[in-house]
């Protein structure tokens, strides 16, 4: 465990509550009176503690931690503000009726990339989004750039064959603005069952249901537990015809009482090639 505070300098007129702290890949808030605690740091020599918020450029510090034993009177010190920019644009194809999303900057050192996601600093999401985006005040830092990343009926297109599919990296040194390449996403799969519209509890051996996609071959299931960890896949799973939902039935290991899981599903095209998927941010249950 650290413990620690953000300490403004004295002259700058700038706020460090809800930034987010980063040590070892563990998270913390900070509160309104500047102070953190990060938990379930893992033990070792020379640990970067970092904070991260719109408009504030914050200087790490360096700490040693022991296991079992709390790190505490770390302080990180506020000098200047945060002023680069990150621009870009977005491309909706084929987007069912939906033209709006949103961009977040995902801090890289939090993110899974078999789940795709990430944790998002207090600031760092750009939303109304039809084309160009901007993000203000991005603080030095290395980061994912997420594109439909909310329950907008959009999702970035998982067709990596074709340009301005894959996830973008971005890194921001010495207060650098970057403008990076165009993102493209596209109508999502409905989310039917658990998590359409809420975390749902979910008791014995689920199945999943998910919209159909008209195009597909077959489709792609799998179940990420709340660490973002593959528990379990069904890369086969067929295709329907004249229905408007499609339902794999889990058939993994057990599932873990009080855990938080989500479920995703990816339509393949005849080709091989994926088509949609459903939203990132549905799919989620408890299992009791």
């Amino acid at each position: 465990m650290i413990v620690g505070r953000v300490v403004v300098d004295v002259g700058l007129d700038l706020n460090p509550a809800g930034a987010l702290v980063v040590a070892g890949g563990s998270t913390g808030v900070v509160d309104f009176k500047g102070n953190f605690v990060v938990f379930n740091v893992a033990a070792g020599t020379g640990v970067g503690v970092r904070a991260y918020a719109a408009g504030l450029q914050v200087d790490p510090a360096t700490v040693d931690v022991t296991a079992g034993k709390e790190t505490g009177g770390v302080d990180l010190h506020i000098k200047a503000a945060a002023t680069a920019k990150v621009t870009g644009s977005v491309q909706v194809v084929n987007g069912n009726g939906f033209s709006t999303t949103s961009v977040v900057l995902a801090l890289k050192e939090t993110f899974v990339p078999d789940a795709a996601r990430g944790e998002v600093p207090k600031g760092l999401r750009v939303g109304n989004v039809t084309g160009a985006y901007e993000f203000v005040g991005v603080p030095d830092g290395e980061y994912v750039i997420l594109a439909a990343f909310e329950n907008d009926g959009l999702v970035r297109d998982p067709d990596i064959s074709i340009g301005g599919t894959s996830i973008l990296d971005v890194s921001i040194v010495g207060g650098a603005s970057v403008t990076k390449e165009g993102f493209k996403v596209t109508g999502a799969l409905s989310t039917e069952s658990p998590g359409k519209d809420a975390v749902d509890e979910v008791m014995g051996m689920p199945s999943f249901v998910w919209g159909d996609d008209s195009s597909e071959d077959h489709y792609e299931v799998r179940l990420f537990d709340a660490f973002g960890k593959n528990v379990w896949e069904n890369l086969a799973v067929p295709g329907v015809s004249g229905d408007a939902t499609v339902t794999a039935a889990y058939a993994g290991p057990a599932l873990l009482p009080g855990m938080i899981y989500q479920f995703r599903a990816t339509s393949i095209g005849k080709d091989g090639i994926p088509i949609s998927q459903t939203e990132d941010l549905k799919g989620v249950f408890v299992y009791r």
